[in-house]
């Protein structure tokens, strides 16, 4: 199925640490992502969004950060990549276009006893009872020791450090404080889905409002390689009292604009 470049109030189909010892302040929520393999390289479809939901489907990501999305690379040393644009050569997005889904790679970072920490924090969300947060993702198989490992978190706005910073450091997360899912979090090789694998997150916060981000983070263990190159696409909310998310995005529920 297609995507579309505006929003629309009509429903149709959509395209459907352990952090490596690394220290964090807080309390970890419980995780609560359910993970299930969609048939073949490329996904089916997802259902019908249901009313008050939107999905952004990453056809450009280079156009994010006008959007109000934050991209934010702390890998250590830092390489010549961040979040970038799907390179269908290493595998097709999960639906729409063959290039529209968000990519980071082991070229984030550089140097012989690399960090790989690069973020991608969504705008800012208005949470609302019974939202739900689900999105797929993938990796490059490989067959050397490479391994893969991303954590979506939550911040919630009007603590003691801002959504809009996640900290200068390779293991420093700000306020980026619970986790909602954690997606190979022994990192080990295989362990990241190697197919376009659908993610759903329960448990966000009922009422305010905050920031999600999906933080790819790996760290050298002794001298075997980190990171392949992983891809995250379409990422829907459901139950939102609005769309974060504009232009290219499915979405049911709202005003067009």
């Amino acid at each position: 199925c297609g995507r579309f470049s505006h929003r629309t109030t009509s429903a149709y189909p959509t395209h459907a640490e352990n952090p490596m010892s690394r220290p964090r302040s807080g309390h970890f929520a419980s995780l609560l992502a359910a993970c299930s393999i969609a048939s073949g390289s490329i996904a089916s479809p997802v259902p019908d969004l249901p009313a008050g939901s939107c999905t952004e489907g990453f056809e450009d990501v280079a156009g994010l950060t006008s959007r109000g999305w934050i991209i934010r690379n702390n890998s250590d040393p830092l390489g010549t990549t961040n979040w970038f644009q799907g390179v269908p050569a290493r595998f097709p997005a999960q639906a729409g276009p063959s290039n529209s889904y968000a990519s980071a790679d082991s070229d984030n970072a550089s140097g012989q006893f690399p960090v790989l920490s690069d973020w991608l924090i969504t705008p800012d969300i208005a949470f609302a009872p019974a939202i739900t947060l689900s999105f797929y993702t993938r990796e490059l198989a490989s067959a050397t020791d490479a391994a893969n490992h991303m954590e979506v978190l939550l911040c919630i706005d009007g603590g003691s450090q801002p959504c809009t910073d996640p900290g200068d450091e390779s293991g420093s997360v700000g306020g980026f404080q619970t986790s909602l899912a954690d997606i190979n979090p022994d990192a080990v090789q295989g362990g990241y889905p190697a197919t376009w694998t659908l993610v759903t997150a329960t448990g966000l916060p009922q009422s305010g409002s905050g920031r999600l981000a999906f933080h790819y983070y790996d760290l050298a263990q002794g001298t075997d390689p980190i990171g392949t190159t992983i891809g995250a696409d379409s990422v829907t909310l459901t139950q939102v009292p609005s769309c974060p998310f504009t232009d290219v995005v499915f979405s049911n529920g709202f005003d067009g604009g």
